[in-house]
């Protein structure tokens, strides 16, 4: 089986109040172009399909002329979409119309709390609804387990009396056992999740960007939550494309969504001979239109870098006026920065006839500039689950960023909100 792998298209995201359509039909029809070139047998999308609950209805057409076209292209190819943390269960109000073109939309996981859902009723709904056989009436080459965002402790109780902690590997499981009971031919079988997953074995070089990257607040599982069953679990939610472990992996987000996701993005293709077999995954990498520039060039290994303002002014203006691109400023922060810095650079595109578009200054404080040269402020996940509140975070935050000095007031109501959701 060969299947398209992609997921957090954001669709309907503006980049510091910039529109995106324009980058955001270039990404998807270089994902038709793939398409039509490698001929998939299916095109996933593991979730956080638009940016909003709410998405505007330029990015519903967007995404609809999309996969219409895609079953234009290849009509014969399944598509199947869940839902992430991004998105509403409304999406799929149309997965019945969907369904005659060969999409299937998966934004929710029905409850049955009144009848029971440790019944085999409730399980035989669950089946239908989540389990995908692909391939023809008469002959598949394999199964899709399709799972929406849904926090740990909100997955159905499978079973009588099933702790919170225990509801969705029990879930997991019930699915991929009844995968197992239909696989007579040892066809591949993939699941499709959109979470956070920690890596509890060796630290494999591709994980490391994992605790970089994480967006959105979303429980953190372990891999050992998924059972046993799959040959591939295809993972949205982080947006650094990156490998779990050798049959779980994040194909990434294929266009950026801040400035800090300097990285190449892509959608991976993966071939899968049998159940059983490692899967084989292809990098595809996406080309960004509108690539994010940050003034001076950024090296992670050697930590922020920032420049004086007359130098970074001097940079933007030199940049290559055929470049459309979105600009962010590192300022070092030591008292020469006039105030009126934010008009100055906004102006500078017009003036210097460039195509770039500037977005925002980011002011490094001298001693912080020095100290990350040697040292990054970054978070682990160990860290962050080692009982840090939200008030240290957003204290380290605004430290690294050279933010230290923020308005009194705007604190203080940082830490009234977080006291109120205690």
């Amino acid at each position: 089986m060969k299947l398209l792998h992609s997921s957090d298209l954001h669709l309907g995201h503006c980049f510091h109040s910039y529109d995106r359509t324009m980058e955001q039909k270039s990404c998807l029809l270089q994902i038709e172009e793939i398409i039509k070139k490698e001929n998939p047998d299916v095109y996933i999308i593991s979730g956080d399909i638009y940016h909003t609950s709410s998405p505007q209805t330029a990015a519903q057409e967007m995404l609809m002329r999309h996969l219409l076209e895609v079953h234009r292209i290849a009509p014969e190819m399944r598509v199947i979409i869940i839902a992430g943390n991004h998105d509403s269960n409304r999406i799929e109000i149309d997965d019945p119309l969907w369904n005659l073109v060969g999409v299937s939309i998966i934004a929710s996981i029905k409850r049955n709390v009144l009848d029971g859902e440790a019944s085999e009723e409730y399980h035989k709904e669950l089946f239908d609804r989540h389990i995908f056989r692909i391939g023809t009436e008469n002959s598949a080459i394999g199964f899709i387990v399709a799972i929406p965002h849904c926090y740990p402790g909100n997955f159905p109780s499978v079973k009588e009396a099933l702790p919170r902690e225990e509801r969705m590997k029990e879930f997991i499981a019930l699915l991929l056992n009844e995968v197992a009971s239909r696989n007579d031919e040892n066809l591949p079988v993939v699941l499709m999740a959109h979470t956070a997953v920690q890596h509890s074995g060796e630290n494999l070089p591709e994980t490391q960007g994992q605790d970089l990257d994480i967006i959105g607040g979303i429980d953190i599982i372990p891999e050992e939550a998924f059972g046993e069953g799959y040959d591939y679990i295809a993972l949205g939610h982080i947006h650094y494309p990156q490998n779990i472990s050798g049959r779980i992996r994040y194909c990434g987000s294929p266009l950026p969504l801040s400035f800090d996701e300097d990285f190449q993005h892509s959608v991976s293709l993966v071939r899968i001979d049998s159940h059983g077999a490692f899967p084989q995954v292809e990098t595809i990498e996406i080309v960004n239109e509108m690539p994010i520039v940050t003034i001076p060039e950024q090296d992670r290994r050697k930590g922020i870098q920032s420049l004086t303002w007359e130098e970074a002014k001097r940079s933007f203006e030199a940049l290559d006026p055929k470049l459309s691109c979105y600009v962010r400023l590192n300022v070092t922060d030591d008292g020469t920065i006039p105030v009126e810095a934010k008009d100055i650079a906004a102006r500078i595109p017009e003036k210097c006839g460039l195509k770039a578009k500037f977005c925002l200054i980011n002011r490094i404080k001298p001693a912080r500039a020095e100290e990350d040269k040697s040292h990054s402020s970054r978070l682990s996940l160990a860290e962050l689950k080692n009982n840090m509140s939200p008030a240290t975070v957003a204290d380290l935050y605004l430290k690294d960023t050279g933010q230290d000095d923020i308005n009194p007031e705007i604190l203080k109501l940082l830490h009234n909100t977080i006291d109120e959701v205690k």
